[in-house]
């Protein structure tokens, strides 16, 4: 067995030394000339249009058309891999054919691959539908999810905090990610129930302050004339101590201490900001 090495371009000297040992005889072709006698013919792979082009110089691209059409192989080369197969004289192809130089296709060739990928096709959608037929109602806990939520530029400082704390913090509590537009636009992706949980937190952190609205607190800290409390994350008023209970209270640590969860009534923002809240306006006499 005698194949013909295109030598115009790439590494056809590896080509040949790997036909060799394989005890193939292998040779050089850059005439038109040298495709006599040959059981085969290796393209190898490189810049086609550059191998097209030198064809065309040495006369080698209607020589091996015509070659072909005769009905010797020619072979490419893809990754350094020699395609050969029973055609030239092989018992068992060498790393299986992978490439074939013809100049058209057969329209029986090209329909029944066709009819072969359309019946493909179906089995693998027949496969699924025995799956799942239909959408699940919701989302599983371990989906991915990507959610957006607007808000006013002017509140991304209050959502990133001093040196980005407010924003970590999110991050860290619930294992999602936040980015922030310069728009306001916030995109926030989690598995489960992590970008949903990092939405409402983000989403409470942008609520404003509202006058009689009722707020469920956390008594961040104690003093003697009340205590503060935390009524939207970052934002905190504070429950004097006459607003405690009726009557009169001694000291703030006999009703809340610090960590306690409570419900309180805002009564009113000052024109600093200040906000005053009140348990008692929310205790029946």
């Amino acid at each position: 067995m005698k194949i013909g090495v295109l030598a115009l371009q790439g590494a056809f000297r590896e080509h040949i030394e790997a036909l060799r040992k394989l005890g193939v005889e292998a040779v050089e072709v850059r005439l038109p000339e040298q495709l006599e006698g040959l059981d085969g013919l290796i393209i190898p792979g490189g810049e086609s249009t550059a191998i097209g082009k030198l064809a065309v110089k040495y006369g080698l691209q209607e020589a091996i058309r015509r070659y072909a059409e005769a009905g010797k192989p020619v072979y490419g080369t893809c990754a350094g891999m020699i395609m050969l197969s029973k055609d030239v004289g092989m018992e068992q192809p060498l790393f299986g054919m992978m490439d074939i130089k013809v100049e058209r296709l057969d329209w029986k060739v090209i329909s029944e691959a066709l009819e072969k990928a359309r019946k493909a096709r179906v089995h693998i959608l027949d496969v699924m539908q025995q799956s799942i037929a239909e959408p699940r109602p919701q989302l599983s806990k371990y989906a991915p999810r990507i959610l957006t939520i607007q808000i006013r530029p002017d509140k991304i400082g209050d959502l990133i905090g001093p040196k980005g704390k407010t924003i970590r913090g999110i991050q860290e509590q619930t294992g999602a990610q936040i980015n922030v537009e310069d728009t306001g636009v916030v995109t926030i992706s989690g598995v489960g129930e992590a970008a949903e949980r990092a939405r409402d937190m983000v989403s409470g952190l942008m609520q404003e302050p509202e006058v009689g609205k009722v707020y469920e607190g956390v008594v961040k800290s104690t003093t003697a004339f009340g205590a503060f409390v935390e009524i939207i994350p970052g934002i905190e008023g504070l429950l004097h101590i006459s607003e405690l209970q009726h009557g009169r209270t001694e000291k703030t640590e006999d009703v809340v201490k610090k960590g306690d969860h409570l419900k309180v009534k805002l009564l009113e923002v000052d024109e600093r900001g200040r906000m005053r809240l009140s348990r008692k306006a929310l205790i029946e006499r």
